[in-house]
């Protein structure tokens, strides 16, 4: 797992993602992502820069909305932000990984939380990487291209 410090309503994007001119943020692939934070601006926000890469975006406000979009929409990635109510990014997490459609896919946390303890329950849980609220795009544009490598998709 790695840990690296950062310093439309729920549902599927209906718009094509737009590419982003040569020299910017532009990481030829599209990918299906799941963004799943309680608050929705950072939801919301995060989507829009994902959608502007070129990828396919939905996002989820809780944990029970996070898993049945996942099982809908099937993410080559899931944002993942570990302290929601109802049911939390760790629970998520080990149910995503305990489902045959979900197993494979790049879990990513996003926390407000770096501390050693927290990291290692993130990784117990089953994410690749753990990412410190606020998150750079660089930082999940990265992490994507590998996914997207790995995949084939790129």
């Amino acid at each position: 797992m790695s840990t690296t410090p950062a310093g439309d309503n729920e549902g599927e994007s209906h718009s094509t993602p737009s590419p982003v001119a040569p020299g910017k943020m532009s990481t030829r692939l599209s990918l299906r992502v799941l963004v799943v934070d309680d608050l929705v601006d950072a939801a919301e926000s995060l989507a829009i820069l994902l959608r502007k890469l070129g990828h396919h975006v939905r996002t989820a406000h809780d944990g029970y909305a996070a898993l049945q979009a996942a099982a809908a929409f099937n993410p080559h990635a899931v944002l993942l932000d570990l302290a929601m109510p109802k049911l939390n990014g760790f629970e998520v997490a080990r149910q995503l990984r305990e489902r045959v459609d979900t197993q494979l896919a790049c879990l990513i946390a996003i926390s407000g939380y770096g501390q050693p303890a927290y990291v290692r329950s993130a990784e117990q849980a089953g994410f690749d990487h753990h990412l410190i609220k606020p998150v750079h795009v660089h930082e999940v544009e990265s992490i994507l291209r590998t996914v997207s490598l790995q995949s084939g998709t790129d």
